[in-house]
C-alpha cells in the first residue's frame, strides 16, 4: 500500500511539473517509473521462485530442522505476497499508465527536434518493442529496437543491393579498361598520360594534391588545356576539356573519352580506399586506364568483371635494375649525392636533415605535413642540384619521380596511427623502387643502417605480395534520403553486410565521434542533416587540437549562418615551422568549408597566403634547419641524431640525483610508495 501511495504522490507532483512544462523532471520521471516497474516485476519473479522451492521441499518425506525453518520462511513470504498481489497489480497498471503519459511527451519533444516522422505508437507497436520499452524507455526503444529494423529496410531501398548498381549510366555504357600493373618507376603513369593527352576529353585522378598539380602543369605545358580540381584548390582554364583531380573530387555525372585512375591499389586503404572503389565502379568513359601495383590487379579485375566491363592487363617492367648493397652504411659518413634517406616521422626527418646540414650536406626535405607548394620547391632544389640528397618520410613513395640513385632506410619500423610496426613488403617495394632513373642512373641501389634487415629488404624486392582481397565502401549522400537520425542511419548502414565478400565497409567511428562532438557543442539541432553530413565529411586532421578547434568554430558559424554569412580567416601565427604548417592547414579548412557551404570567400587571399606560407616554410627548411639538431634539453649538449631520449646521459644521472635524492636530508624522509603493513600493536 505504501508503494502505491508513493506512486500517487509522484503522479500529483508529475501533473504539477507538467503544467510548468518541466521536461527535465518528466524525463527523470520516466527513469523512476522504470525502476518502480523493475521492483514490482522482481517481486513477481521472487514469488514464482519461492513457490517452486516450496514445492520441492514439500515433496520430501522428511525434512531436517534447517529445512523446516526455511519452509516456514517461504510460506510466510508467499502469504505476504498473495495478500498484496492485488495492490501490486494495481501499482503495476498505475505505473505503466503513468509511464506512457510521460514517454509520449518525451517523444513529442525528441521527434520534433530531430524531425523524425514516426509517432509514439509506431515505436512500441510490437510485443517485443513494448516489453523493451518498459525496461529501457522510449528513446532507447527507438534507437535500439525500432531504428535498426526500420532503417535497415529503408537503407536497403535507398542503396542498390549491389554497389555497382548505384551508377546506372556507367552500367549502361560499354567500358574497356587498360590495367597498367608494375612496380615503382616502371612507366605505368607515363604511358597512361600520353594516351590521356591525345583524347578529346579526359580526366586524371590522382592520389595526392601534389600529383594532381604535377599532371595539371604537364598537360598545360604540352598544349593540352587542363583544369585542376582538389579539395583545397580549383583552377579553371579557358576551353579546357581535361581535368586533373584528386580521386575524392571525381564528378561521376560527367562523360569523358579517356580516364586515368592512378595508384588504384589504394582502394584497400582503410581511410581513403572507398574513393578508388567509387571511381572504378562509377566513372563514365569508354576507355579507362588504371595504374596499380602488381598486388592490386586481382581486386581491380574482380570489380571490372562484376560490372560486366572488359579489360586487358599490361605489365610494365622496370628499365633499371634494383640492388640491395652488401656494404655497410653509416650515417652520416656514408651519405652520397643522389641518396634518398628514409625515416618515418617529421621529427626524425628534421633531426637527420639538421645533422647533414651541419656537415654542409644540403638536403631536400619531404614529409606529409608539408604543403604541396613547399614540396615542389624542395623537389626543384634537388632537381637543380642545389641539394645533394633527399631526406624524406614514406611520402616519397607515391607520385614522386626524382633522379634518386640510392634509397637508404634510416628507420626500420613506423607508427601507423595505432602501433609501431615493421614495414610491409608493399611499402618497402614502393619506397625502394624510387631508386634508379632511366637515362640518369641505370641501376638503383638500396641500403640501410640496420644490417639485420638487409636479408628482408632483398626478399621484399623480389617476392610477390599477397593480392589485395578487399575494396572499401563508404556512405554517400544517398543516406540523407532515408528518414531518421544521421548517427543511427550510419550505424545501421555499417551493420549491413555487403552482398559480395570482396567489399568491406569503412570504419565509421570518426564520423560518429564528430557527430557527438557537434552535439556537445550545443548546435546540433541548428544544423540540417545535409549540413551535418558535410561538416563530418570535410577532410581535416581532427587529431590536431588547433585544427579541430577551428573546425568547431566553423561548424558554429554554419549553424547560425544566413545567406550572406562568411567564415573568418585564420590569423597568422608566430613564424615557427610547426605553427606555419598548422596555419597552412587552417587556410585549407577555410577554403574547404567555404566551398562546401557555398559561402563567399577571399580566393585571392587564399592563393596569395598559401604561396607566402609555403615559401616561409621552405625558408625554414633551407636556412634554419640546423636549429632542429638534437640537443640535450637541460645542458644544450649536441646529441646523436637518432638519440631516443630528450636529455643526455650525464644530465639524466644528475637530474635523477637532484630530483630524487638531494631534497631528502634524512633517510627517514624517504617515501618509497609502500603502504605501512606493520601491526599497530
Amino acid at each position: 500500500m505504501r508503494l502505491i501511495n508513493n506512486i500517487k504522490e509522484e503522479y500529483n507532483l508529475y501533473k504539477t511539473k507538467l503544467q510548468q512544462n518541466d521536461l527535465k523532471f518528466i524525463k527523470d520521471s520516466e527513469k523512476n517509473l522504470i525502476r518502480h516497474l523493475q521492483w514490482i516485476r522482481s517481486t513477481y519473479a521472487e514469488y514464482s521462485h519461492n513457490k517452486k522451492l516450496l514445492e520441492n521441499l514439500q515433496g520430501k518425506k522428511k525434512l531436517k530442522a534447517r529445512e523446516l525453518r526455511y519452509r516456514n520462511e517461504l510460506i510466510a513470504s508467499i502469504t505476504v505476497f498473495e495478500r498484496s498481489k492485488a495492490l501490486l497489480e494495481e501499482s503495476e497498471a498505475f505505473v505503466m499508465g503513468l509511464m506512457l503519459q510521460s514517454s509520449r511527451l518525451i517523444w513529442e519533444e525528441y521527434s520534433e527536434n530531430l524531425q523524425i516522422p514516426h509517432d509514439f505508437d509506431e515505436i512500441i507497436n510490437s510485443e517485443k518493442n513494448l516489453k523493451f520499452y518498459y525496461s529501457q524507455g522510449i528513446i532507447n526503444t527507438y534507437k535500439m529496437r525500432f531504428v535498426p529494423k526500420f532503417l535497415s529496410d529503408d537503407i536497403k531501398k535507398a542503396f542498390p543491393e549491389h554497389p555497382k548498381d548505384e551508377f546506372e549510366k556507367a552500367r549502361a555504357m560499354k567500358r574497356h579498361f587498360f590495367i597498367h600493373e608494375g612496380g615503382t618507376n616502371s612507366g605505368k603513369t607515363y604511358t597512361s598520360i600520353q594516351r590521356l593527352m591525345s583524347a578529346e576529353r579526359g580526366l586524371y585522378l590522382a592520389p595526392l594534391r601534389l600529383l594532381a598539380l604535377e599532371i595539371f602543369d604537364r598537360l598545360n605545358a604540352n598544349g593540352v588545356p587542363c583544369n585542376l580540381k582538389t579539395g583545397e584548390e580549383e583552377i579553371i582554364k579557358h576551353n579546357a576539356n581535361h581535368t586533373s583531380s584528386t580521386v575524392e573530387k571525381v564528378d561521376l555525372k560527367l562523360d569523358y573519352d579517356v580516364v586515368v585512375i592512378d595508384e588504384a591499389q589504394m582502394l584497400s586503404d582503410l581511410q581513403r580506399g572507398a574513393a578508388w572503389t567509387r571511381a572504378i565502379l562509377g566513372v563514365r568513359a569508354a576507355e579507362i586506364h588504371i595504374c596499380c601495383a602488381l598486388h592490386g590487379t586481382e581486386i581491380v579485375t574482380t570489380l571490372i568483371e562484376n560490372c560486366g566491363d572488359t579489360y586487358e592487363v599490361i605489365t610494365h617492367i622496370r628499365d633499371t635494375e634494383l640492388t640491395v648493397e652488401d656494404s655497410e652504411f653509416r650515417f652520416p659518413s656514408s651519405v652520397k649525392e643522389g641518396d634518398a634517406l628514409i625515416l618515418f616521422s617529421r621529427r626524425s626527418v628534421l633531426t637527420a636533415a639538421a645533422a647533414l646540414e651541419e656537415r654542409n650536406v644540403s638536403c631536400s626535405i619531404i614529409y606529409g605535413g608539408l604543403p604541396p607548394e613547399t614540396r615542389k620547391l624542395q623537389f626543384e632544389k634537388f632537381l637543380s642540384k642545389k641539394s645533394k640528397v633527399v631526406v624524406s618520410t614514406d611520402a616519397i613513395g607515391i607520385g614522386v619521380n626524382l633522379p634518386i640513385k640510392r634509397v637508404v632506410f634510416l628507420e626500420k619500423s613506423k607508427f601507423d596511427g595505432i602501433k609501431e610496426r615493421p614495414l610491409y613488403t608493399a611499402e618497402i617495394k614502393q619506397i625502394a623502387g624510387r631508386a634508379g632513373r632511366k637515362g640518369i642512373y641505370e641501376e638503383g641501389f638500396v641500403n640501410t643502417i640496420f644490417p639485420e634487415i638487409k636479408k628482408r629488404l632483398k626478399h621484399s624486392l623480389t617476392c610477390y605480395e599477397d593480392p589485395i582481397s578487399k575494396a572499401y565502401l563508404a556512405p554517400t549522400e544517398d543516406i540523407l534520403k532515408v528518414a531518421g537520425e544521421l548517427e543511427a542511419k550510419l550505424k545501421v548502414w555499417a551493420s549491413l553486410d555487403p552482398i559480395e565478400d570482396f567489399y568491406e565497409k569503412i570504419n565509421i567511428d570518426r564520423l560518429i565521434n564528430l557527430i557527438n562532438t557537434i552535439k556537445q557543442m550545443g548546435v546540433f539541432k541548428k544544423l540540417t542533416e545535409e549540413e551535418l553530413f558535410k561538416c563530418i565529411t570535410i577532410p581535416f586532421d581532427e587529431g590536431d587540437h588547433a585544427i579541430l578547434n577551428l573546425w568547431k568554430d566553423y561548424v558554429r558559424l554554419v549553424a547560425t549562418a544566413d545567406e550572406n554569412s562568411t567564415l573568418f580567416k585564420p590569423s597568422f601565427p608566430e613564424e615557427e615551422l610547426l605553427n606555419l604548417e598548422i596555419y597552412y592547414r587552417k587556410i585549407d579548412l577555410y577554403y574547404s568549408f567555404s566551398k562546401s557551404f557555398n559561402m563567399e570567400m577571399d580566393e585571392k587571399w587564399v592563393k596569395e597566403e598559401r604561396s607566402r606560407v609555403a615559401k616561409l616554410i621552405d625558408e625554414h627548411l633551407r636556412v634554419r634547419i640546423v636549429r632542429f639538431k638534437k640537443r640535450c634539453r637541460i645542458c644544450g649538449k649536441p646529441l646523436p641524431w637518432n638519440f631516443i631520449h630528450p636529455i643526455c646521459d650525464h644530465c639524466h644521472i644528475m637530474d635523477f640525483d637532484s630530483s630524487d635524492y638531494a631534497i631528502y636530508e634524512d633517510e627517514d624522509d624517504f617515501d618509497f610508495g609502500f603502504e605501512d603493513l606493520s601491526d599497530d600493536d
